[in-house]
């Protein structure tokens, strides 16, 4: 999909953070779907490549 300057839009930021066997393969581990992104990033945030961390405000 492209927007209006012709670039592609990315479809789901968190989940280019997990290539789709990794997120497989982790998905098994921690027994949640591998479309529960966010579920795999909490639990393997520091050891996925270009981590990000998310902070709940006070």
């Amino acid at each position: 999909m492209s927007n209006r300057s012709g670039a592609l839009h990315r479809h789901d930021f968190f989940a280019e953070f997990l290539p789709g066997a990794t997120r497989s393969t982790l998905s098994v581990e921690i027994r949640v779907s591998s479309d529960d992104v966010i579920a795999l990033l909490t639990q393997f945030d520091r050891d996925v490549a270009g981590a990000v961390q998310i902070y709940c405000g006070p």
